[in-house]
């Protein structure tokens, strides 16, 4: 007997809504880990094994509705994208892997450097799955699981402090009043928050053509500021700025002229990284720390502590991926030192040395763009310079290049801006066709 329309529009409803449910409960598995609630109540290692299994399920999820399907037209769609994405890898695994034998480095510190090249490079296919299984809604599942996961560790941190502790010490915190409490750190998940900005971004690139953007974009922006990052804001009015000069520039001069525009503009970013790097070694932060006594929690005593191990020289080759994380404890004297030096110009630097750190921030900030916009298109190149942007900005006070969040919804974004980008060409394309075979009627 045939199918009914009802039966067969139940068939399709249910191979689609079946693996979105998956997704939203695996992700929002992998985004509670991401919260450390998991650690908390367990141990770190355990936290890992939820976060490496919430992501292997959905690369698994994706790769079993391509052999189910067939449908391969979405695959190849983002293919050359998802390769972009892995050439930073392979750049980070060739200098690492250079350095190492120079420097004769320990296994520990090889390791260490490996795996978190490798954790990022599961991130990309993570993003590759979610986006090849539902498109540009990807971001959306995404960020509704990161937004209630979040949600949880507000009602445990209600629940073990008190609703008008929390409300009081996050008030004091926001207008600068406060000091940090357990209430407040208990609120700022730096892996989690940073990776949701970067849906902020997203939404705020997409106000005009996404439904309901500015919802969502609300919620993005209500759990970055529940967790205290204001470093989303300056980039705000910057990306919205360049945003809207760029489609101008392509307007006016063309698509050939906006991409070198976006790599002039992304050769100023790279001399800025390396600017920086000088301004930290020669002690003029410092200096303006002091001048307008600024609080940087600790982060220019980190910075005096690894003084020793560099200096900005191209001749400087660098100490290794997972230099910093396995000797700062050495070099701080500290032993509740932060594995990190919440700076990722000076720390990549530090571990890439010269020209690695010039490798890395010359395919991210030059390479992508100029290769997405070949590929798909200039407004792509637009999107992705934005879209970083916002990733740029957190480098000079964060660790955000190596967090597993943002590398996730940096690539979902991209990915799903492919996606979107590329069928509205196709629409824009059936309709002027339709239009002119109207016109020859």
């Amino acid at each position: 007997m045939e199918p009914t329309d009802r039966e067969g529009d139940l068939v399709y409803q249910l191979a689609i809504r079946i693996p979105a449910a998956i997704y939203l409960f695996l992700s929002f598995l992998m985004w509670l880990s991401f919260s450390g609630l998991v650690s908390q109540f367990t141990n770190s290692n355990f936290s890992l094994m939820v976060r490496v299994a919430a992501s292997v399920g959905i690369i698994i999820l994706g790769a079993f509705i391509v052999l189910l399907s067939g449908n391969l037209d979405r695959l190849r769609l983002l293919w050359s994208a998802f390769c972009y994405a892995f050439v930073t890898f392979v750049i980070l695994i060739t200098v690492t892997l250079i350095i190492n034998i120079i420097n004769q480095n320990s296994m520990s510190v090889m390791s260490r450097g490996m795996s978190d090249t490798l954790w990022q490079c599961m991130m990309v296919l993570v993003a590759f799955s979610a986006v090849y299984l539902f498109g540009s809604k990807a971001v959306l599942l995404t960020l509704i699981p990161a937004a209630a996961a979040y949600g949880v560790v507000i009602l445990f941190a209600m629940a073990q402090f008190g609703p008008a502790t929390v409300i009081v010490d996050w008030l004091n915190m926001l207008i600068g009043k406060g000091r940090d409490t357990p209430a407040t750190r208990a609120l700022e998940i730096h892996t989690l928050i940073f990776g949701v900005g970067v849906f902020f971004y997203y939404y705020l690139l997409n106000l005009r053509t996404k439904k309901n953007a500015f919802l969502w974009m609300s919620v993005a922006f209500s759990v970055v500021m529940l967790g205290f990052k204001r470093s989303l804001i300056p980039g705000v009015i910057l990306c919205r700025v360049l945003h809207a000069f760029f489609h101008k520039v392509k307007e006016k001069m063309g698509e050939k002229s906006t991409r070198t525009l976006i790599a002039v503009f992304s050769a100023a970013m790279i001399i800025v990284s390396m600017g920086y790097i000088v301004f930290i070694r020669s002690g003029m932060l410092n200096l303006l720390v002091e001048e307008l006594e600024l609080d940087t929690q600790g982060r220019t005593q980190m910075y005096a502590a690894v003084e020793s191990v560099y200096t900005f020289s191209p001749s400087y080759l660098g100490k290794g991926q997972g230099w910093i994380s396995r000797n700062i404890v050495a070099l701080t004297g500290n032993e509740n030192a932060s594995p990190q030096i919440h700076c990722n110009f000076l720390e990549v630097y530090i571990e890439l040395g010269f020209w690695g750190y010039l490798a890395f921030l010359g395919y991210r900030m030059m390479g992508c763009p100029h290769l997405l916009g070949k590929r798909y298109g200039t407004d792509m190149s637009i999107f992705y310079f934005c879209i970083y942007l916002y990733s740029w900005i957190t480098y000079f006070t964060d660790n955000t290049v190596f967090y597993w969040p943002n590398n996730l919804t940096t690539w979902i974004c991209l990915f799903s801006e492919v996606v979107d980008q590329t069928e509205n060409q196709l629409l824009s394309g059936i309709t002027r066709l339709k239009k002119e075979k109207a016109d020859e009627n």
